[in-house]
């Protein structure tokens, strides 16, 4: 009987002491005992479903105390009680993670076996990672992947693409409030540009003002013609907040102005007496 690739074509899954019990009825209260220290040693057990299997990567004395130990009265190895391994879907779905944040932040995929480093993010910035699977998580951090002053984790969930929002100022980047002016003839409206999409503000009508307030170091905010619906097409200003301290972002649009010139101005010469 053939032994099944448990790396690649079994689903793993958390399984206890009770499920492999309460599923084969035959384990000994020997074989359950020892299944048992196995579990508590961190073997990861597949399962499809009906049986359930032991991956021995683990290293080579749970390999060799494994192939030693028979089921039941009967001279089979525990792994060929598996006749076969339903082979599941896997897959590593595209996972982008914004960086919405001024500081550097650091990506893991967070395994069992320990954290593997993937990488860091710019800030303001943003990556695609494939390499979790459905069911996997990746960790955000600081830094390292122990770190305490930045640390999340976002658990991969199906195999489409999707999306996590990071954002942390553990770097502690200077705070300042942006005055925005609309000295144009036209209504704009204003967001906050980040990573994972445009934030709307605000509208501004001509002549007026907003203050943006406790902005970050190197946020970028963006004046557009309209948010609802969205169009860029006929005003789109960006501006980058750059020091710590009070700045001003002046708007001049006049893209609503009618290009209909207008009548000349009518004059009229009036006889300095009637008849």
């Amino acid at each position: 009987m053939n032994k099944p690739n448990l790396v690649g074509d079994c689903q793993p899954v958390k399984a206890s002491l009770y499920n492999l019990g309460f599923q084969h009825r035959k384990l000994s209260i020997t074989m359950m005992s020892y299944l048992f220290l196995l579990l508590s040693s961190g073997i990861h057990v597949y399962a499809n479903n009906s049986s359930y299997i032991l991956d021995t990567n683990a290293g080579d004395r749970v390999g060799k105390h494994l192939d030693s130990f028979s089921f039941d009265h009967e001279n089979f190895n525990l792994l060929d009680f598996v006749d076969e391994c339903v082979e599941s879907e896997e897959c590593n779905p595209r996972v982008t993670i914004h960086n919405d944040g001024p500081c550097v932040i650091s990506i893991y995929h967070w395994l069992p076996a320990g954290d593997v480093p993937l990488g860091t993010i710019d800030p303001y910035s943003d990556r695609i990672f494939t390499a979790a699977r459905d069911g996997e998580s990746y960790r955000i951090t600081s830094g390292r992947a122990t770190a305490t002053a930045y640390n999340v984790n976002y658990t991969v969930s199906g195999c489409h693409d999707q999306e996590f929002d990071a954002s942390s100022n553990y770097c502690n980047v200077c705070t300042a409030d942006i005055i925005v002016n609309n000295n144009g003839t036209c209504s704009v409206c204003l967001a906050h540009w980040l990573p994972s999409g445009d934030v709307h503000l605000t509208r501004l009508h001509p002549g007026d003002s907003f203050t943006v307030q406790d902005a970050l170091e190197g946020a970028t905010y963006r004046s557009v013609g309209s948010c609802n619906p969205w169009d860029n097409s006929q005003f789109d200003e960006s501006f980058i907040k750059n020091g710590c301290s009070r700045q001003t972002w002046n708007l001049n649009p006049t893209f609503c102005d009618s290009d209909i010139p207008l009548p000349p101005t009518a004059t009229c010469v009036c006889p300095d007496s009637y008849n």
